[in-house]
Formats: structure tokens, C-alpha cells, sequence
């Protein structure tokens, strides 16, 4: 072989290699009918078409420059201005703006604190703040000047006692098992439908330390924020200061966003009780102080700006774009947050339809729709907020009917951060990227099974994968949270919609505002646009019965079953086991698109759940068997 043929026939190759794919009649019959001149890089990543390396690091490098990115701020209004041209250059069209009017809490403490800013003088001496409770309020210029008094969680101050003074918390202790399915949800590793870590770098349903990763420990540390103003708010405080049980490092900008009014509604009268933060070691001075009731000073310089956030969205159209025929996946993220990490997903957003841009319209089989909001840190969030809702009844609720699945990204490239050292006041990065967490709305196999190919075909770490609203144990057997990511929208549609969302573990650094890219792994961004590309190349082409929330439901409603359950407790086991059995053979038949196979797999299930269990039990179950045999 010669060099010059050589040399082209390597040009050749990939055109070669689709084209043989292409004559594979769509590789298990799970794609839609059409062309499969693009197959290929719908169905996996093709490297000629991802972001490089250099585009992670570049666009992530010029979003750390902006600072935190709250609705409506500069940062923000800089970060839009940049992605906006990036992703109308990719192919978006159609783009829509949603005006988001709002009170912006604003405190200028970044990158550091101006003098006068963020002040605290405990009994003549100054202490080390760390941050503000956000909308907290604030002081005079020269602060003010009361007596501090402890909140002891066991006896407790009245409001009497409190009103006027300056009301010092120390976090509350966490708990010890049992634990809750509340406190599982947020605090400790639940079980999971699948993950690539192994061996796992902590037990499951444990308290996790600082240590280990600081994530679930500062998430308990500052979600307490919130309980802790209604107190000060109810008693009149003049002021507080909660000091969180976190490394000096670690607490150094940690920002929350929370809602200083009376009942908790951002649109209520906000109540004036200016908040400061301390770490673990400021702390110690300050605790002693208050409890034997010595005078404080406290400065906090906040105002509240009006401001206009904007939802931004748009649409890569697929072949059938503007026909009644049009199908839509639609990639969420927000826009706001403190940190790069904290939010960085509308980046990873930009490099996946970077990649789709490089396939024709006329190949593209479904609409990608760009989904940006930024209530996030809107006080409240975003349900506070449904007004702002682009499917909501003030914009595009008929739009929904469009919708064909979501998917929500957020939080990309986290490294992990730990407390070290003497008292664990050493706060620095582990030396591994952040875990990340996949959510599937629901757990229906066909998601979990594009899911985890997305995973090891892409050499993504430390990655679980979890079922956000199948309410049913994990492979384990045990409690499974859900994945915390507000943006997979699906599920708060009407009618609901499958979905994915991935969300980075957070907060560990996520939610400091002086966390940019010296918390950020480009390896890891990169490696995580490519795995969410191919899923949402698969989303592109899958059939929509194949991800009908109906079998989700009904796994979970096999799943849960129990001995009373039966009509005879002394078969469960071997009943459910043979249900468990029919569903694997039923869905297998649905994906593969041997629909009268499948059927009849219902009727016999259909047979089996009326003549084996309880009717109490049996009825929903059969309800929903039937629902599910009349949509094919």
C-alpha cells in the first residue's frame, strides 16, 4: 500500500465506517426511521466533532473572570453577553428572552471585601467573617452595637430575651443513626441504581466526614441557615451571627441564597436582621462572648438593586422543525450562582450543541431546545418564582405537547475538596474530581442502560447514577435519594416528561464565591459533555414508547411488593421473582420493537398480578398494565 493511498484512505475511513453502520438497519431498531447517514455520531461520540480540550479550559477561564453570576448582577449580565454569540454561532435560532424583574441582593465582597463591608468586633476584638446570610439586610455605616446572647439548641432563649440583640448559632451537631429517608436524602451516600466506583471511597447510609469530602458535612452546616433567621426574624433580633462548623478555607465566601421576611415569600416586606458567617475557629472567641453576654459590632453593607434576570432560550431545529411533527429534547440549566462550578452548565450546554451543529438539520431527527433559567438564587428559587416559567401558563404551557424528554446539566469540572490537619481546619482539594450524579425521571431500563454505556464509553469518573421518582430501593436493597438537581424539568411538567439530569456533588467548593478555576478539572468538564452527548444522541432517536414513564411505574410498583402483598405470603418470594423475570422479557421486547411479543408478555402479567395478589394491592397495578397495553 502506498503512502499517498494510505493517506487517503484514512481521510476515507470514518465515511467508510458510516456507511457500513448505516447498512445495519439502525443497530437494534431503537432509532427512528429515516436516513443513518449520520448514525454513527448520533449514536456515539465521534471525536471530530467534540469541543477540544482548549475550549473547556478557555470558555470556563472567561466565566471565572466574571466572578459569582446572580441574576441580574454584572457578573451575570457579562456571562450572558459572552455565551450568547456562542451559542447563536452553534446553530441556535428562534432565541426567546422571559425578563425576570427582582430585588438583587447585593454585597461587595468580591473578590475580597471592601473595608466596612463585612465586619465584626466581639467584645473590642476583631474577628475573621467569613460571609453573610444572604437578603439578610443591613447596617449603618459605623454597624450597630448590641449585646450578643447564645441560642443554646437544648434551652433555648425566648423572644424576649432575644428581641434587640445580636443572637449568635452554632451549628447544630449531626445526627446519629438511625437516620431518617429525610436526612438520607442530602447528608449521606444512598444507594443507587448503577455506579463506576469501585471499590466506593465511603460506606453507604453513613455520615460522611469532612475528611473524606467535605460535601455532605458543609450541607448540613449551612442548610440550617434558613431555620435559624425565622428565629431571629420571629424574637426581633438586631442582628446575627451563625457560625458554621467548617474550616476556615472551607467557610471563606460560603454564600446560600435565603429569604429574610417573616413567611418565607421573596414578594413579602423583607426584615431587616444583617447576618454575618464565621468559621469553626473565629467562632470559639465569639460562642464564649455571647454566652456571657459581652457586646458586638456588626457591619454588613448590603442593598437590595433592582434588577432584571432573563431566561434565554433557543433552538437547534431538527428536520421537522415548525411542523406539527416536531419533537423537542430540551437541555436545561441555570445561569446564576456564587462559584464557576456553581453554574457552569450552560457551558457544557454550549459544547453538546457544538456538537450537534457538525450533523445536518436534515439528519438532526428531533429539536434541541436551550433551556437557560436564572432564578436559582433568585430568593426562594425557582418555585417562588412561577411566573418566570417558560412552560408555565404565562409563556408556552402549550409548548409542553412538544417536549419528548429534559434533560438538566449543572455543576461540571468540580475537583473534590477535604478538611485536614489539626482540628480538620486544613481545608484543600483530595486529589479527585467530584463525584458525579446522574438522575433518571424515571428508572426505566432503557435510561439506565444509555446512561452507564454513556459513562464507560467516555471514561467518566466516579459516576452514580439514581432514580429520581421510582420511590423504590436501589441494588442494594436500601433507602435511594434522589439526585438534587432542580433543572431536570421534567418531572415538573404537566403531563410529565422522561428525563436525565447530572448534577456534580456539591456543595464542597460550589457554593464559595471565591471558588473559580483553581477548583476546576477541564478533564472532567470534557469528559462529561461527551457522556451527556451520546445520551442525548440516543434521546434523539429513541422511540417514545421506549421511554414511556409507564414502565418505570411499573417496575417500582413489582419492586415494592411485600408478603402481605400476596394472596399467599408463602410464595412471594418465588411470585415476585417470576413477575420481576416477565417484566425483564416484557421490556426487552418493547426495545427491541416485537410489540405483539410484548403485549402478550402484559397479558401475562396482567394474569398473574389478578390471580396471585391482594386486590388492594392488584388494582393499580392492573389499572396501569392496561394503560400500558393500550399505548401499544
Amino acid at each position: 500500500m502506498t503512502k499517498l493511498f494510505f493517506k487517503k484512505f484514512i481521510k476515507l475511513f470514518p465515511l467508510l465506517t458510516v456507511f457500513a453502520l448505516s447498512l445495519n438497519n439502525c443497530a437494534g431498531q431503537d432509532c427512528i426511521p429515516g436516513s443513518n447517514t449520520y448514525a454513527f455520531s448520533l449514536k456515539n461520540v465521534n471525536p471530530e466533532y467534540t469541543i477540544t480540550f482548549q475550549q473547556c479550559q478557555d470558555w470556563n477561564k472567561v466565566k471565572a473572570s466574571f466572578g459569582p453570576t446572580y441574576a441580574g448582577s454584572p457578573g451575570w449580565t457579562n456571562y450572558m453577553g459572552y455565551i450568547e454569540p456562542l451559542f447563536k454561532a452553534a446553530g441556535i435560532i428562534d432565541v426567546e428572552h422571559i425578563d425576570m424583574p427582582y430585588d438583587f441582593y447585593s454585597v461587595d465582597d468580591f473578590p475580597i471585601a471592601s473595608p466596612g463591608v463585612e465586619e465584626l468586633v466581639s467584645d473590642g476584638e476583631a474577628v475573621q467573617v467569613a460571609g453573610y446570610g444572604m437578603t439578610s439586610g443591613s447596617t449603618p455605616a459605623e454597624g450597630i452595637s448590641a449585646p450578643m446572647i447564645y441560642y443554646d439548641d437544648e434551652s433555648p432563649p425566648n423572644d424576649a430575651e432575644i428581641q434587640g440583640k445580636i443572637l449568635v448559632f452554632l451549628m447544630e451537631k449531626i445526627p446519629s443513626p438511625p437516620f431518617s429517608n429525610a436526612y438520607m436524602e442530602s447528608f449521606v451516600i444512598s444507594d443507587f441504581l448503577w455506579r463506576n466506583e469501585s471499590p466506593p471511597f465511603w460506606p453507604l447510609w453513613q455520615n460522611v466526614p469532612p475528611c473524606i469530602t467535605t460535601s455532605y458535612y458543609y450541607r448540613w452546616n449551612w442548610i440550617q441557615i434558613s431555620k435559624y433567621a425565622a428565629i431571629g426574624i420571629r424574637a426581633k433580633a438586631a442582628g446575627m451571627v451563625v457560625v458554621y462548623d467548617i474550616s476556615p478555607g472551607g467557610a471563606k465566601g460560603l454564600t446560600q441564597r435565603s429569604v429574610y421576611t417573616s413567611d418565607k415569600q421573596p414578594k413579602s416586606a423583607y426584615v431587616n436582621c444583617p447576618t454575618l458567617t464565621l468559621d469553626r475557629v473565629a467562632g470559639i472567641k465569639v460562642i464564649a462572648d455571647a454566652k456571657a453576654g459581652r457586646t458586638a459590632n456588626l457591619k454588613l453593607r448590603g442593598k437590595f438593586v433592582p434588577s432584571v434576570g432573563k431566561g434565554f432560550y433557543g433552538f437547534l431545529p431538527g428536520k421537522n422543525y415548525g411542523s406539527e411533527n416536531d419533537e423537542w429534547v430540551v437541555l436545561c440549566s441555570h445561569t446564576d450562582g456564587m462559584s464557576l462550578v456553581e453554574e457552569n452548565g450552560a457551558l457544557g450546554i454550549l459544547g453538546i450543541i457544538n456538537y450537534f451543529k457538525n450533523i445536518p438539520q436534515s439528519e438532526r431527527p428531533r429539536t434541541l431546545m436551550v433551556y437557560l433559567d436564572c432564578r436559582h438564587f433568585m430568593p426562594g428559587g425557582e418555585s417562588k418564582w412561577p411566573e418566570f416559567s417558560y412552560f408555565g401558563p404565562l409563556h408556552h404551557s402549550d409548548h409542553v405537547k412538544k417536549v419528548l424528554a429534559t434533560v438538566g446539566i449543572e455543576h461540571l469540572g468540580a475537583l473534590e475538596t477535604i478538611e485536614t490537619g489539626a482540628g480538620g481546619n486544613d481545608y484543600r482539594l483530595s486529589g479527585r474530581v467530584e463525584a458525579s450524579f446522574i438522575g433518571l425521571y424515571n428508572n426505566n431500563p432503557w435510561l439506565l442502560k444509555i446512561a452507564s454505556k454513556a459513562v464507560i464509553d467516555n471514561n467518566w469518573p466516579r459516576v452514580t447514577i439514581r432514580s429520581n421518582g421510582a420511590n423504590e430501593p436501589g441494588v442494594n436493597g436500601g433507602y435511594m435519594s434522589k439526585v438534587r438537581t432542580p433543572m431536570m424539568i421534567g418531572n415538573t411538567l404537566e403531563p410529565k416528561k422522561p428525563g436525565i439530569g447530572l448534577a456534580g456533588n456539591w456543595p464542597g467548593s460550589q457554593t464559595q464565591t471565591i471558588a473559580q478555576l483553581g477548583v476546576f478539572d477541564p478533564n472532567l468538564f470534557h469528559s462529561q459533555v461527551k457522556g451527556m452527548t451520546q445520551i442525548i444522541g440516543e434521546l434523539m432517536l429513541v422511540r417514545p414508547i421506549i421511554i414511556d414513564l409507564g414502565w418505570g411505574k411499573m417496575h417500582a410498583m413489582i419492586n415494592n411488593l411485600t408478603e402481605t402483598s400476596f394472596i399467599d405470603p408463602k410464595k412471594t418470594a418465588t411470585q415476585k421473582t417470576v413477575l420481576l423475570s416477565l417484566y425483564s422479557q416484557l421490556f426487552e421486547n418493547i426495545e427491541n420493537v416485537n410489540l405483539s411479543l410484548g403485549k402478550n408478555l402484559l397479558q401475562t402479567i396482567k394474569t398473574n398480578v389478578a390471580t396471585q395478589l391482594t386486590p388492594t394491592i392488584a388494582t393499580p397495578l392492573l389499572e396501569l398494565i392496561n394503560q400500558q397495553i393500550s399505548k401499544i
